[in-house]
């Protein structure tokens, strides 16, 4: 895995050694991403963003991209890195791009924009997302997935290059005032927020990717089901929304 620079990119603060523990190999079997690909996936659904052209900015090695394309959606991805991708997606993902320097022609065919678990890395997520209309002007809704509750903050945050932890409401007001009007907003990963509350003084530690895919899938699948169960207004441990629009 090659990073051309220290910091990867101009906008966002994500070194090489904080990219290598967010995509270590395997990495996609873990139950939180089985569980926020297919929230992901539920939720375009919902909006209708499932039939349009997607592009996930900052997609990393391609996880969420690989799972919306073999669920039938047509999303592809870039990201300021240059990640080492499954063959399958040498021709959808853009690596060592910056979504402004993609083809026009790409660009101009973009309906809809995923930032997932993106804002946070980033010093002025406003001044980013007023960005997005001027790069792509067919985009007209953005889903964007973000780690949640300021008190969960731990050395794996730090660890993270995370500037923040977002609420509901700290989330609309970013929107808001980068010209986005927010259609709806929830916490998930409910079933996360205690343990991570009681354990944050020790959490920091790279997280390994499992040796074992189907308890990872079990975990995942139920913690999907949540959402049909908890109140949106509960508290988790990551919020997702869907914005519009960029015209």
């Amino acid at each position: 895995m090659f990073f051309p620079i220290d910091v990867i990119g101009k906008d966002s603060a994500f070194n090489r050694d904080q990219y290598t523990d967010a995509y270590a190999p395997g990495i996609e079997r873990l139950f939180w991403h089985v569980a926020r690909n297919a929230t992901i996936l539920r939720w375009l659904r919902r909006c209708g963003m499932d039939a349009e052209k997607l592009l996930e900015i900052g997609c990393g090695p391609g996880i969420v991209v690989d799972y919306l394309r073999a669920k039938g959606v047509d999303c592809i991805g870039c990201d300021l890195a240059s990640p080492s991708v499954p063959d399958r997606l040498a021709d959808v993902i853009f690596a060592s791009t910056d979504f402004r320097s993609l083809p026009l022609a790409v660009r101009s065919n973009i309906d809809g924009v995923l930032l997932c678990d993106v804002m946070e890395h980033l010093d002025d997520p406003v001044g980013f997302l007023r960005s997005l209309p001027e790069s792509l002007p067919s985009s007209t809704r953005a889903l964007i997935t973000v780690p949640a509750r300021n008190e969960l903050w731990s050395a794996w945050d730090d660890r993270c290059g995370h500037f923040r932890r977002y609420d509901l409401d700290m989330l609309r007001a970013e929107l808001e005032a980068a010209g986005l009007t927010l259609i709806a907003s929830r916490y998930f990963f409910q079933s996360l927020y205690l343990p991570m509350r009681l354990a944050k003084r020790s959490r920091g530690g790279v997280i390994e990717p499992p040796t074992t895919a189907w308890p990872h899938r079990i975990i995942g699948a139920a913690m999907g089901l949540e959402q049909r169960i908890i109140p949106a207004r509960v508290p988790g441990a990551s919020i997702i929304a869907v914005a519009a629009h960029f015209r």
